[in-house]
C-alpha cells in the first residue's frame, strides 16, 4: 500500500519478481522464493488476486547495498 498498490480487477496477473542480494555471495534460488512467501502473501492481500492465480518468473539481479526484492505486476483479464 504503501508503494501505492491497490486491488486489481484482473482474474490473474504475471509477477516478475528480482532478487537483489546484499554482496555477491552465490545464493540458493529455492530459498531466496521460500524467504518471498510472507511478501507474496501480503501483496496478494492488497491487490486482492490469489497467489495461485499468479503467473509468476524470478530473476537473480545485481547485488544492491542492503539487499532488495523489486516487484513487477501486470494484470491477465478482468
Amino acid at each position: 500500500r504503501a508503494q501505492g498498490l491497490r486491488p486489481m480487477k484482473a482474474d490473474q496477473c504475471t509477477i516478475g519478481v528480482t532478487f537483489h542480494p546484499p554482496d555477491k555471495r552465490r545464493r540458493d534460488r529455492d530459498n531466496m522464493i521460500a524467504a518471498f512467501k510472507a511478501g507474496a502473501d501480503g501483496l496478494a492481500d492488497v491487490i486482492q488476486v490469489d497467489d495461485a492465480d499468479w503467473v509468476v518468473s524470478y530473476a537473480l539481479g545485481e547485488p544492491r547495498k542492503g539487499g532488495c526484492v523489486s516487484v513487477s505486476i501486470m494484470e491477465i483479464g478482468q
